[in-house]
């Protein structure tokens, strides 16, 4: 489990870096020299660049929690999957709230970052709980990533 374990953090790596990609190449290009264009494409362009931090925050926390253990299980193999899965969908919600900013697209973006943030929990979770055994240790794990996740707030 362990070659599985460096090949499905490469892969995680690969998808993430293919979910910002994909989310850069659906900004539109400016084709007609006017300010409401470049106005539309300077929002499209914050849209992106707020998804992209939350991408790579994912990314910087399940490269954290990935270095805390050198084996995975079947129960990760499933959170990653699903927790790849959901990430995967970033790039839609992000187009659709760029495209059509309403409350609506509004609030299905971030009920997506919201599902994507309870999955990736499942899945630190099942990492903590295969390296560490005792409350206390656990404790302090949980501690360090919060107290990360607060610091690069």
């Amino acid at each position: 489990m362990e070659k599985l374990k460096n090949r499905l953090d490469a892969f995680s790596d690969g998808i993430m870096a293919v979910v910002i990609t994909i989310m850069v190449l659906d900004i539109t290009p400016i084709l007609q020299d006017s300010w409401p264009h470049y106005l539309t494409m300077g929002k499209h362009i914050g849209i992106y660049l707020i998804t992209f931090v939350f991408v790579f925050n994912m990314w910087y926390q399940h490269s954290t929690a990935f270095a805390e253990i050198d084996t995975m299980t079947y129960r990760i193999l499933i959170w990653e999957v699903a927790f790849l899965g959901v990430l995967s969908l970033m790039p839609l919600f992000t187009d659709m709230m760029a495209e059509n900013t309403t409350s609506i697209t509004v609030m299905l973006y971030g009920v997506m970052q919201a599902i994507i943030n309870l999955v990736f929990r499942g899945l630190a979770k099942s990492i903590i709980h295969l390296q560490y055994t005792t409350k206390a240790d656990m404790q302090q794990v949980y501690q360090k990533n919060l107290w990360q996740r607060e610091s690069l707030a």
